[in-house]
């Protein structure tokens, strides 16, 4: 991927900065018990072919928050149709640096639909496909280490992989889909969205810029993008991820052609660094790591 230096280079360059890092202020309010609409995928989730496989169930929209800092779930498709479909219920959500309780812009076809404002910052201007490509900040705030939670002085002091610390996974305290939604909701894990791929059939869509997930029929069609022999329709698909970009400084970067969602697991490879599910339109990937105050998309599921 593209970004894959861009983010190894602002790591390694990361130490340098004298920046303070922000914390994130939990939202006040109670959580949401359900989210209106969800698909359940079985598949191995524990990644053990010697486990028993397991049903998951996966949010069909992105997690987003209103402007006012409310926890409401604005990422909810209650038609009958399994996707969104139309311009009401196309919903990119907000885009979130790891670990962090406040969500960054939205979709901004919704702003007079009553679906979703804008939280943190707003966005300045939007493309014909729904993307914003720029972001104007509140306060000075950017997607970068001076605005990122858990550390200080540019340094991660939680989740930093050392061992006092101890946690490779984002805890329900810190996991801003358990805090919106409540219940067993929460962001996926690494192995979580590796299972999920590994079990169903993506396809790209040029017009809706994104992948639509379905089941795989016929079976050998699991796993694979694009390449698959069976026949898939829209209507019959379990999941739509938009390929929204990702923020990074104040810009959106890579917005209708790559999507970038972020995991609960902690990257292992450096403190800074957390996984990812991320995609082209060609290929999907599921064990990229990136620098945790990126912007990404968030999908919830539950057990």
């Amino acid at each position: 991927m593209k970004n894959v230096l861009k983010a190894i280079i602002a790591a390694s360059l990361a130490v340098t900065l004298a920046a303070s890092c922000k914390k994130d202020s939990k939202p006040n309010d109670p959580p949401i018990s359900e989210p209106a609409a969800y698909v359940e995928i079985f598949a191995d989730y524990d990644n053990n072919s010697a486990t028993p496989k397991t049903i998951l169930k996966w949010a069909r929209q992105n997690l987003a928050i209103s402007e006012s800092g409310n926890k409401v779930w604005k990422g909810a498709n209650t038609s009958a149709v399994k996707v969104p479909r139309t311009d009401e219920d196309v919903i990119i959500g907000d885009y979130f640096q790891w670990g962090a309780y406040q969500g960054y812009c939205g979709d901004p076809t919704a702003a007079d639909k009553g679906l979703l404002v804008y939280t943190e910052f707003s966005c300045s201007s939007f493309d014909g496909s729904k993307q914003p490509s720029a972001f104007t900040f509140k306060d000075g705030k950017s997607f970068d280490l001076a605005s990122a939670p858990h550390c200080s002085d540019s340094v991660y002091t939680e989740y930093n992989g050392s061992a006092s610390d101890g946690r490779n996974v984002l805890e329900s305290s810190d996991d801003v889909a358990s805090i919106i939604l409540g219940g067993s909701w929460r962001m996926p894990t690494k192995e979580e969205f590796k299972a999920m791929k590994a079990a169903t059939y993506w396809a790209w869509d040029a017009t809706d810029k994104g992948h639509y997930v379905y089941a795989p029929i016929p079976t050998e069609d699991a796993g694979k993008v694009n390449n698959g022999t069976g026949t898939y329709t829209k209507s019959n698909a379990l999941l739509f991820f938009p390929a929204a970009g990702l923020g990074f400084g104040s810009s959106l970067d890579d917005a209708g052609t790559d999507g970038f969602y972020w995991s609960s697991s902690l990257g292992t490879i450096h403190m800074y660094f957390a996984y990812s599910m991320d995609f082209t339109d060609s290929n999907v990937y599921t064990t990229s790591f990136y620098n945790r105050y990126d912007g990404f998309l968030i999908r919830p599921v539950s057990d």
